[in-house]
């Protein structure tokens, strides 16, 4: 396909406080082999530092989009700003720390020019993580490939997989989606109706996957930072994805997941095993009594398994 009529791929790079990791992440998409890329940035930061580091990007490269927040709006709001300010027909976010392989959006925009009748809504592959220096980590349970070769996977089955498991289909840098299948009504970042705070991502994904196939990529395609100023361990952020989590498992069945007996109580017995290893954490005692009130909620669920 001529280059001037490659679709237009929106790259989100939603920002705080982090200039040195977001120059490389901006990087990283500049050096990409797919040639209609818009970059859109929307700055968090309560510093000047980020702003002040783009200016000469900016002088150079028309296809960045810069915008600072005049306030810090949290980072799901920062995400959501950036998805209605781009214009593309396909959007990748790219975690200010994360880096992209040069030809991630290319590897991944060929199965959706190539997908003629729109089945397709994401594309996530294999990737890797990196420490805060950018040396290769060894993988672990929730980075390993899952397929050895390319999958086209049904929507509703990945789906099923990610609620019953764990998001392996991977964080928001990892995985390129079709813009049309979100709703307009439905912002990224919802699921069956609810914002999520932590699980942002997951709800992205029930969505498109609502809508179509996913396809796989066996190949590192994207590399995501594990370092100290990760919000992975902190309890507040752990309490937020147990109860995104509790929302996805109510609401599964309603929206097309989780159909098969066998998925569904498999789905229960991962987040019960998740809430008693919530109890591990240093939790106030407020946490405490969210948690034993979830598992009193599951102990319903487990009673009526139609809801």
């Amino acid at each position: 396909m001529n280059e001037q009529n490659l679709p237009l791929v929106s790259v989100l790079i939603p920002t705080f406080n982090r200039a040195h990791y977001f120059r490389l992440a901006l990087e990283s998409v500049l050096k990409q082999t797919y040639k209609n890329i818009e970059i859109i940035v929307t700055d968090n930061s309560t510093n000047d530092e980020t702003e002040n580091l783009i200016q000469s990007y900016l002088q150079t490269y028309p296809s960045i989009k810069y915008y600072r927040n005049p306030e810090n709006i949290g980072p799901v709001l920062n995400f959501i700003k950036a998805y209605e300010l781009s214009s593309g027909d396909y959007v990748n976010l790219l975690m200010d720390d994360d880096l992209f392989q040069p030809n991630k959006i290319e590897k991944m925009m060929s199965y959706f020019i190539n997908d003629h009748h729109k089945e397709i809504t994401l594309v996530t592959s294999h990737r890797s993580f990196i420490d805060q220096d950018g040396a290769l980590l060894p993988d672990t349970m929730y980075n390993k490939k899952r397929f050895e070769n390319v999958m086209v996977l049904d929507g509703n089955r990945a789906g099923d997989l990610i609620i019953s498991e764990f998001n392996w289909i991977g964080v928001p840098s990892t995985t390129l989606f079709r813009r049309e299948a979100l709703s307009s009504e439905i912002a990224y970042g919802f699921f069956s109706g609810r914002m999520y705070r932590c699980g942002v991502d997951c709800a992205a994904w029930l969505t498109l996957l609502q809508k179509g196939k996913m396809v796989y990529i066996p190949e590192i395609l994207s590399y995501l930072r594990i370092h100290s100023g990760g919000a992975g361990q902190n309890p507040n952020m752990l309490m937020h994805g147990t109860m995104d989590w509790m929302h996805m498992l109510f609401h599964s069945r309603k929206n097309g997941f989780l159909i098969s007996d066998d998925e569904f109580s498999k789905a229960i017995n991962t987040v019960e095993s998740h809430l008693k290893n919530m109890k591990e954490f240093p939790l106030t005692n407020s946490q405490n009594q969210e948690i034993t009130y979830y598992e009193h909620c599951l102990n319903i669920l487990k009673k009526n398994r139609d809801v």
